[in-house]
């Protein structure tokens, strides 16, 4: 929640989707308890509505999206560096 409040401060982003085997093991008792940090730490007016969610993708998520970085990697001539200048 920390986390997110602070990413939410800086980039302005208000949906937060956790995704993995631990999160979702622990089921709402995390998602209560960072919603809570995130409210308390995203106290900007802007950021009123910002939640953390479970990502639809299950425990999957976290796999799938180093899958997509991954493919990422190897289209742009597999540097990282590509895609942190990517535009």
């Amino acid at each position: 929640g920390r986390a997110c409040g602070s990413a939410a401060a800086l980039l302005g982003v208000s949906r937060f989707f956790v995704s993995g085997s631990v999160a979702l093991g622990f089921g709402a008792a995390f998602f209560d308890a960072a919603q809570r940090e995130l409210t308390q730490c995203a106290g900007l007016d802007f950021l009123a509505d910002a939640r953390i969610e479970p990502c639809a993708l299950g425990a999957d998520g976290p796999l799938l999206g180093a899958g997509a970085v991954g493919f990422s990697l190897l289209e742009s001539g597999g540097s990282s560096a590509s895609l942190r200048n990517r535009k």
